[in-house]
């Protein structure tokens, strides 16, 4: 049985308590849920007043107690006679489903095997996937000469001068120092690239016209009466500065647009 936590200040248990006066009048409804659990059932046609205030122990609190039950929405009464527990079977789907399992026999017991005279079927197609060994007599199906294609930047071992071995390059000097020289400026590229992603700014987005009047209204005193007038005219310039380079601070731009603007109705100073 699910009883919720706000029950206690729910609407219908206080319009209870007011027409009976008693605040402890709410466990008559406890007392009607709990018997419905006990009973497997919300619904019982033959149930009479009498029977009701029984189940619920109202004693001889006033109005009656299938009237104040189904005036504060707790019952329903059923044609042509019986009572039922409002919306009881909605709020306890879950045990109604059990009880209706548990008739059909319920689950099997673990160390039951309901399929025992099945045989399990060992699967066919689950073979390893085994690639062809090297040929280590072949030069080209040695490790140290396959190269990984999906990465850049990569200069097969063969290319490389071999131990007491000086290459030359064509502009002359150590060809392993200019390797090494190639190796360096390509990392310092990607170092690069990474530092300008990450610290790439976000994408501009147009405050709405209250986002900038509360701004404004922060400013000066009356500010915000110069929020529509900024943002027409930054629509008009598609939000781009007077140099024309895209705007980022729109705060800046609406504070010094309303300060100019302030100043050009008064003929003074800045406000």
């Amino acid at each position: 049985m699910i009883v919720q936590p706000d029950f206690p200040e729910h609407w219908k248990t206080r319009r209870l308590v007011e027409d009976t006066g008693d605040e402890s009048s709410p466990m008559a409804v406890i007392r009607l849920w709990a018997h419905c659990q006990h009973n497997r059932r919300w619904m019982f046609p033959g149930m009479t007043p009498s029977q009701l205030a029984s189940i619920c122990h109202w004693n001889n609190r006033k109005p009656a107690c299938h009237v104040a039950l189904t005036k504060a929405g707790f019952v329903d009464k059923l044609t042509p006679k019986g009572f039922a527990a409002h919306q009881w079977d909605e709020h306890n789907a879950q045990l109604i489903q059990k009880w209706h399992a548990g008739e059909k026999g319920g689950r099997p017991a673990k160390t039951e095997n309901p399929n025992k005279d099945e045989q399990i079927e060992k699967p066919t197609d689950n073979r390893p996937i085994t690639g062809t060994k090297p040929d280590k007599t072949r030069p080209d199906q040695t490790k140290s000469e396959m190269i990984d294609e999906t990465k850049p930047n990569q200069t097969p071992p063969s290319a490389l001068p071999q131990s007491g071995t000086k290459a030359t390059s064509t502009t002359g000097g150590d060809g392993l120092d200019s390797f090494k020289e190639k190796m360096a400026v390509d990392e310092i590229g990607r170092m690069a690239h990474d530092i300008a992603t990450s610290k790439s700014a976000p994408p501009f987005q147009v405050p709405s016209l209250e986002q900038v009047e509360n701004h404004l209204h922060l400013c000066f005193n009356g500010a915000e009466k110069y929020a529509k007038p900024f943002l027409k005219a930054m629509s008009k310039s598609h939000w781009r500065d007077k140099q024309g380079a895209p705007v980022q601070d729109w705060k800046a731009m609406a504070k010094s647009y309303a300060a100019s603007a302030e100043r050009n109705a008064r003929g003074v100073g800045a406000p």
